[in-house]
């Protein structure tokens, strides 16, 4: 749970309506969302079956979210309903995976040792790191804007980068010491 707050329970009555326990008030999907954003942690629950239906509910404030403001990529839209069987965090894991693949490979091309070997690509590592840093932010921003990411996706998608950035910084290190 984040940062001592305790679950917030929401409950989900037959009528759509909901009911935070916690607070002992109905609320709306955007006040859910925001509560999200906020770093609540919470579950939604059918008042009658005590089925789970977090997950329900946050693909129902991203689809409100999406019919308000039109954020999500087309193309993402367009593969999910071609992957019908996939489930939605398997698909962003596969298309995640894939952009940073493609990315990684991009930067050991351009931190080659063929690529070093003229003087104009002295630059190139940190040219290199540029590019790399600003396709990575660019690519969190377009799936953090059309998606809730959870704590631990989040986590995991930083330790990808992270280790990206050690490999670049470790095909960097040859190129600076031949430099000094």
């Amino acid at each position: 749970m984040a940062a001592g707050r305790s679950l917030k329970v929401i409950k989900r009555y037959s009528n759509r309506k909901l009911y935070d326990t916690s607070d002992s008030c109905y609320v709306t999907l955007d006040e859910i969302a925001r509560m999200v954003m906020e770093g609540h942690e919470l579950q939604v629950l059918d008042n009658a079956t005590k089925k789970d239906l977090t997950a329900v509910t946050l693909a129902q404030i991203v689809l409100e979210q999406e019919r308000k403001k039109r954020r999500m990529p087309l193309h993402l839209l367009k593969a999910m309903v071609k992957k019908p069987s996939e489930s939605i965090a398997d698909f962003l894991r596969t298309e995640l995976g894939q952009r940073v693949q493609s990315l990684k490979e991009s930067a050991e091309r351009l931190l080659s040792p063929e690529a070093k070997t003229t003087e104009s690509s002295k630059n190139i590592p940190v040219e290199a790191q540029k590019r790399l840093d600003e396709k990575l932010f660019s690519l969190a921003e377009e799936f953090m804007a059309s998606m809730y990411v959870s704590a631990g996706d989040l986590a995991k998608l930083n330790a990808r980068i992270d280790s990206l950035e050690s490999r670049i910084q470790a095909l960097e290190e040859p190129h600076t010491k031949s430099n000094i």
